[in-house]
């Protein structure tokens, strides 16, 4: 799987990087066999990298470290994706995006642009307020990325 990275706040992971952690942890603690990529790189007011974060909580929730590798220069969740796919071992056919619900559709847009691999979403909830609100945001976040050419 890969872990699209989230703002890192002083205190720890924002809400929708918590949630993300969440659904990686369950995905990595029901397929045992699965290695994650922890992808993020770090903002300028961010303590640490958000793949860095990622990595540090699914430790700290008994997830081996030698199952995550950390992608730690991306900006944005098209370079998650362009960054991440290389670190993949080459037998690998399927991966699993984990994201926020209200993200999954743009994010798999891209992967599927990015790689030639069997990609399917690994939502992480959000509230409602929080869905109604990103899902505006992806709206036009998905006309940006058209028109870029990124999908």
């Amino acid at each position: 799987i890969i872990v699209l990275g989230a703002r890192v706040d002083e205190t720890g992971p924002s809400g929708s990087l918590r949630e993300r952690i969440a659904a990686a942890e369950k995905y990595l603690t029901d397929n045992p066999g699965t290695i994650c990529i922890a992808s993020g790189g770090q903002g300028e007011d961010e303590p640490m990298s958000e793949a860095q974060c990622i990595r540090d909580y699914l430790i700290a929730a008994g997830i081996d470290p030698e199952r995550i590798r950390l992608e730690d220069r991306s900006t944005s969740t098209e370079e998650n994706l362009r960054y991440s796919l290389p670190m993949l071992p080459e037998n690998v056919k399927t991966v699993g995006i984990v994201t926020n619900d209200f993200h999954v559709f743009r994010a798999l847009l891209l992967a599927q642009k990015n790689g030639g691999f069997l990609f399917s979403g690994v939502p992480a909830r959000s509230s409602v307020f929080g869905f109604i609100h990103y899902a505006m945001r992806e709206f036009f976040t998905l006309s940006v990325s058209l028109v870029r050419g990124y999908i």
